[in-house]
């Protein structure tokens, strides 16, 4: 297999807006642990100006075959990384629920037919058995301390005038945004609600309004493909990725699933770029 390695050129934040931090966004992984080892080899070759942080945001469970070796590779990267953050996303918070409530909810068959499915066929024997005995299986093949860290993981992390999180910020409206963004931020990844920081969409991709009186905060997020092919380059990934002007927003999402790609944030200062990694000749 051949893989295809590029970056973009910088860009500059907006309104003097600036990352306290030399930081690595990276988004959805769902299981293709060979996408995430090529671009964790090809950020690490990225000259170090600052202490570098790399944000994981969530979803690198599901769908694809290598779940358990893509959580191995984002634990390990705090080896290669001066800080180190994994965030849940939506897919984390329905394995979870699949894991601890009632068989009789039906939220492990939810799971299972969202992706989790393809996680079941690592087991060994590729995962035979009862739902009940199905389940013990999973909890013994995490990664050690992966499922507990999810449980306890923050929704979202601050990285300057960045916010980093899976899906998306609910729009400030209302009679006191700051309360209802506190409120948004603070809602558990347990039973969430579609608004939600871990399964948003609308309102979040169509407000154009900013999220901050002075319009320096840009929101990074995954979650929501926007891509509608695999691109050449990250240039040209970025058209699909960059919305700072019109919605003070990074969708760094590029369907890693239907498209074979897997985009990188990098920010440093009041300046970013992309990182693209593609598998060539990739068949759905």
């Amino acid at each position: 297999m051949h893989y295809d390695e590029t970056t973009s050129e910088w860009r500059d934040l907006p309104n003097g807006a600036r990352a306290d931090r030399h930081l690595f966004a990276i988004p959805d992984i769902h299981g293709h642990a060979d996408l995430l080892e090529r671009m964790l080899s090809h950020v690490g070759r990225v000259a170090r100006e600052q202490p570098r942080t790399v944000v994981f945001l969530g979803d690198l469970t599901d769908r694809g075959p290598e779940t358990m070796r893509a959580i191995d590779l984002a634990l390990n990267a705090k080896t290669q990384f001066d800080h180190h953050i994994i965030l849940p996303g939506n897919h984390e918070g329905m394995l979870l629920e699949g894991l601890d409530l009632p068989l009789n909810t039906g939220a492990f068959h939810f799971w299972y037919e969202n992706g989790g499915s393809a996680v079941v066929d690592e087991l060994p024997g590729g995962g035979t058995g009862t739902p009940e005995e199905l389940r013990e299986q999973l909890r013994c093949a995490f990664p050690e301390g992966f499922l507990d860290d999810m449980r306890t993981a923050p929704g979202h992390f601050r990285c300057g005038d960045l916010t980093l999180l899976h899906a998306g910020m609910r729009p400030p409206v209302g009679p006191d945004p700051a309360e209802a963004r506190k409120r948004f931020l603070a809602q558990p990844l347990a039973d969430a609600p579609r608004e939600h920081w871990a399964w948003i969409r609308r309102p979040f991709l169509e407000w154009r309004g900013g999220w901050d009186a002075d319009r320096r905060e840009v929101i990074v997020h995954g979650h929501t493909v926007l891509a509608d092919r695999t691109f050449d380059t990250a240039s040209e990934a970025a058209v699909a990725a960059d919305h700072v002007e019109s919605h003070a927003r990074l969708s760094l999402d590029m369907g890693i699933y239907d498209y074979g790609q897997l985009l990188c944030l990098e920010a440093l200062d009041g300046r970013y770029r992309f990182h693209l990694v593609t598998r060539s000749e990739y068949l759905p």
